[in-house]
């Protein structure tokens, strides 16, 4: 079932919602996955007093029929309102959001990727030379600097060119590459929540553990299709799993640190520049 939600606003407004949706950096609104952002003109079916005075007169009516089938209509509406977004990946963003610090905004603004480090464009951290392979790492360092930059609460999301999609007018979101730019996201998450560990319930970790399940099962397979794919797995398993089994560690600071700097690590390797 598809729900189109309307929202009134400005030209400018518009276009700024069509862009970072295009760019993967608006993925969910009001707990919807967001499939399409289209500019309709419409007119207003109900004023908030006319809407009161239908079902007024729905339920007043000699048919009764009419007003239970306008009830059933309200109730599917709310049912849809309130659908939960099954994202785990957007979850995390939220809870980290929610609870974020001045201190963490400082750390993060300090993140320097390693594109944004050199000026050799065309070294890439894949297969040399492979078309494929600078896409996965474009995508993989795209969701990188998404997640840092909707963390700081960036006014303009627009990605660098280098990390554009193939066209640039699509989004990560809509191409085969679309499982890199959401682990390049979750690397920054996860590497923010072992940066800032304090206070985070076992429930938290355990959603990590299963988004990381997730990773390796898609990353699985694609083995047969996806010549980096293995590389994706191989850096999962070596540098993300051995530490993230441990937490939370209240009384052993260091895991989260031992975390933290593999993930590092994996950026470095898997993000379009090293």
């Amino acid at each position: 079932m598809k729900t189109v939600l309307y929202l009134k606003g400005s030209e400018k407004g518009f276009k700024n919602l069509k862009r970072l949706h295009e760019t993967g950096e608006l993925t969910t609104l009001l707990g919807y996955n967001i499939l399409d952002i289209s500019e309709e003109r419409v007119k207003p079916i109900f004023r908030r007093r006319a809407l009161f005075q239908t079902f007024r007169d729905a339920f007043s009516a000699q048919t009764w029929r009419i007003g239970w089938a306008i009830s059933a209509v309200l109730a599917v509406s709310l049912t849809l309102v309130f659908w939960p977004s099954e994202n785990k990946i957007d979850t995390t963003f939220q809870t980290i959001y929610a609870n974020k610090t001045a201190e963490m905004a400082e750390e993060l603004r300090d993140v320097q990727f390693s594109w944004e480090a050199v000026d050799d464009a065309n070294v890439f951290a894949f297969s040399q030379g492979g078309e494929a392979s600078a896409e996965a790492a474009k995508a993989f360092g795209a969701g990188l600097w998404t997640a840092r930059e909707s963390l700081l609460e960036t006014r303009d999301i627009t990605l660098p060119t280098p990390l554009l999609p193939p066209t640039p007018e699509d989004s990560w979101l809509k191409t085969e590459w679309a499982p890199y730019f959401d682990l390049g996201r979750w690397t920054l998450l996860l590497w923010t929540a072992s940066e800032f560990p304090d206070e985070r319930a076992k429930s938290f970790w355990d959603q990590q553990r299963a988004i990381f399940d997730d990773f390796n099962a898609t990353f699985e397979a694609r083995l047969a299709t996806d010549n980096e794919a293995k590389k994706v797995r191989h850096q999962l398993n070596s540098r993300v799993k051995p530490h993230l089994e441990k937490l939370p560690a209240p009384d052993k600071p260091e895991s989260y640190d031992e975390l933290a700097v593999n993930l590092e690590k994996m950026m470095d390797f898997l993000s379009i520049f090293r």
